[in-house]
């Protein structure tokens, strides 16, 4: 609380026989201006002077200004005192009005005091400062050299505290921050972010040694955890990088076996395919390891598949070769059908153009069994064609046969020559027994025998 009236100059109140003394006031330092006039009188008129009553007008300089303290009336009335914040009280004397004053100095520096323990000593609570704020706030000021220091010593102390209170709660923070980090998996962030944490924990300066001990545990604590977890989880790492790598290597060994076993390429390829999942699903070797392993495993299928595509190119120029076999092959065959040909000559030609089909290689899947099922068709209708043509000869052949029979019947029933009788009935045997074989192949041949 601030008291606000200044004068400019040492008023004398007109009266010529006005005394005026100064002094050093030994608590504040201030210069104390006090001026006695008049004698008991209207109010600012004195007509005399008396010792007992007379006008007193007390006030200290500062900064030029004379600071009025306390000015009582010649006739006795106190017109102003400043005794936190009263005025107008007769009782009022200017003893109290400086026993004030020396009090207020006393309990600022008194503040000041504590607030230097707090920062040094006392333990620290986050309301003890705000606290002594208050009491600081709360106490009459008069402007006064001495309060004038306070005041910048107050300042200091409590940029001190405010300092002293940052770094606390800047290293708290820090450790929190550190303790957020000791379970975390993402090493090079978090280290980095360790790094960055060590960094500000130096520019936040020190507090007091035994709470920057403490802290500075708590602190290491929390980033030990980091590292620690951090180690553990190498330590596991690298025994499972050295197991998926002892697995991968022998996944390698068994592809490279496969890729130069034989050149089953369909299945040998699903192989190497199903050699690459388990390569996949064996886990890493580590970043380094795994780009080697790999190489190694592509390497090697890689050369497998360069040798099935040259293969199958090779296969594809084959195929078109035999291709172009078969359909000759075809196109001859359909010619002795649609000739209906059944020669001796003809049919053995058939027989012949079934070797040939039969030596003339793959042609590939769609066009080998496209080409075949046309081959067949054709093969099968000669065949069957050259069967039902014989079977019809043997047929008009039997008829002819029964026709003659029929003859022979009726020249032995016109027949009296026993003799004669013998023969014909031994032709008609003859051809009877030529129609038994005849119908046995007809049989035979509708049987497929």
């Amino acid at each position: 609380m601030n008291i606000n009236e200044k004068w400019e100059q040492i008023p004398t109140f007109d009266d010529p026989s006005a005394k005026i003394e100064t002094r050093v006031h030994p608590v504040s330092g201030s210069e104390i201006i006090e001026v006695l006039y008049g004698a008991a009188a209207a109010e600012s008129v004195p007509t005399a002077q008396d010792n007992s009553q007379q006008g007193r007008w007390i006030a200290f300089k500062a900064d030029g200004l004379c600071q009025l303290l306390y000015w009582r009336l010649p006739d006795g009335e106190v017109k102003q005192a400043f005794v936190s914040g009263s005025s107008g009280q007769p009782e009022i004397t200017l003893e109290i009005v400086l026993k004030t004053l020396e009090q207020s100095i006393r309990a600022r520096k008194s503040i000041i005091d504590e607030a230097y323990t707090l920062i040094k000593s006392a333990p620290y609570s986050p309301e003890a400062f705000p606290a002594l704020r208050r009491r600081w706030e709360q106490c009459t000021s008069y402007g006064t050299p001495k309060e004038q220091a306070l005041e910048q010593d107050w300042h200091k102390v409590q940029s001190k505290y405010e300092a002293f209170e940052s770094c606390l709660n800047e290293k708290k923070a820090l450790i929190e921050e550190a303790k957020a980090c000791a379970g975390s998996i993402a090493w090079k962030v978090t280290s980095r972010k360790m790094q960055e944490l060590m960094e500000r924990w130096k520019k936040a300066g020190r507090s007091r040694k035994e709470y920057d001990d403490q802290l500075w545990q708590e602190f290491h604590t929390a980033k030990q955890a980091f590292y620690d977890h951090q180690e553990q989880y190498f330590k596991e790492q690298t025994q499972k990088w050295a197991q998926s790598k002892a697995a991968k290597q022998a996944l390698i060994e068994e592809a490279g076996q496969i890729a130069a076993s034989s050149t089953h390429w369909k299945s040998n390829g699903a192989k190497l395919d199903a050699l690459r999942e388990q390569m996949k699903a064996a886990g890493s070797a580590g970043y380094t390891a795994d780009q080697a392993l790999w190489r190694e495993f592509n390497q090697i299928c890689n050369a497998f598949y360069a040798k099935k595509k040259a293969h199958y190119e090779e296969s594809i120029e084959r195929f078109s070769i035999n291709e172009k076999k078969k359909r000759t092959l075809l196109a001859e065959a359909e010619a002795i059908l649609d000739a209906k040909d059944y020669s001796s000559a003809s049919t053995q030609r058939m027989k012949q153009l079934w070797k040939e089909w039969m030596q003339s290689g793959f042609s590939g899947k769609e066009s080998n069994t496209a080409l075949w099922e046309q081959f067949n068709e054709v093969q099968d209708s000669y065949f069957r064609s050259m069967r039902q043509e014989a079977i019809d000869r043997r047929k008009k052949r039997i008829s002819s046969i029964q026709s003659n029979i029929s003859t022979l019947q009726e020249r032995l029933l016109n027949t009296i020559n026993e003799t004669k009788q013998a023969e014909i009935t031994l032709w008609i045997t003859q051809e009877q027994t030529k129609i038994d074989e005849l119908e046995k192949a007809i049989h035979d041949m509708e049987n497929n025998k």
